[in-house]
């Protein structure tokens, strides 16, 4: 669906666009293309981690772009779906791509879970650019593709060793949307299905309440914080777990006191002393006493 001005907390004309290409470090061209989607996708990932601290922290997650502008590019955090891929929304419009905000469902064939995709709301991004319709997606952490996947029934592809596939999902006889997968050691996982239907702010605001209010919530009492790459890393309250293409993740436990080096050189997270005393008390509640 094309964009439409009057819907509130959605003016792409205001964002600095010079501004979020510096915080992603990209400075090639600019025209809607798919190789330039792919490559600010890619920067987007490598440079913005996905956290929800500010839960944490007893702060309110706002959605308006406004807001989500403010924290992740001029204070150079973080976020979760909704704020990563609203703004990456925003970017596209105003670089001229034909964007689609959808909402998808977290997985549904795998007993593995990660804490990214528990909840039924999952904001992500239809592209339609030189002829095809893309998924774009950087708000899912550690678990989604580096790259835009296309919207083609079957396809695969491989973004610096891992590997996805995108599969048409049916109810009964009829289509009702995709199914992103990824190949792990153990086989094929279901990320999320999605239908092609457009959501709108007003969605995503709902969504985003739910998220970061529900008490079954993944976000409201338990840290989350993660980066895409080649190299991957996640850490879920005190547990650090880096995982490369075809190898055995490694997890360990790390001590509250070493948070702060943990954010600034894993995540490329830097907070103000006052937060980051509260987040390391937060995570002193975590930690199970030793023998």
């Amino acid at each position: 669906m094309d964009y439409d001005p009057q819907e509130p907390g959605r003016d792409v004309s205001r964002i600095d666009l010079k501004a979020y290409l510096r915080r992603i470090g990209y400075t090639g061209v600019l025209r809607p293309s798919v190789e330039v989607l792919r490559r600010l996708h890619r920067a987007h990932l490598l440079t913005i981690p996905f956290e929800n601290l500010d839960l944490l922290l007893g702060r309110k997650i706002k959605v308006g772009l406004a807001d989500i502008e403010s924290k992740l590019v001029q204070r150079r955090r973080g976020g979760y779906c909704f704020e990563q891929n609203l703004l990456f929304a925003a970017v596209l419009e105003r670089l001229a791509f034909k964007v689609t905000r959808l909402s998808a469902r977290g997985p549904m064939g795998s007993q593995q879970q990660s804490p990214v995709a528990y909840s039924t709301g999952h904001a992500l991004l239809k592209v339609d650019v030189e002829g095809t319709s893309w998924l774009a997606d950087v708000g899912v952490g550690d678990l989604g593709p580096l790259e835009p996947v296309p919207l083609s029934d079957g396809v695969e592809v491989q973004h610096a060793g891992w590997i996805y596939r995108m599969d048409r999902v049916f109810a009964g006889n009829a289509y009702s949307g995709w199914m992103l997968r990824h190949l792990r050691s153990d086989g094929w996982f279901d990320v999320y299905s999605f239908a092609e239907t457009p959501f709108f702010q007003a969605d995503f605001e709902d969504q985003n309440f739910i998220a970061s209010h529900h008490p079954r919530s993944p976000f409201i009492d338990q840290l989350v914080i993660q980066r895409n790459g080649a190299l991957r890393s996640s850490l879920v309250d005190l547990s650090l777990t880096t995982r490369r293409p075809n190898e055995p993740s490694k997890s360990r436990i790390v001590r509250a006191e070493e948070l702060p080096v943990i954010l600034a050189d894993t995540f490329g997270l830097v907070l103000e002393d006052d937060e980051m005393s509260r987040l390391v008390t937060f995570a002193r509640s975590k930690e199970v006493p030793r023998a």
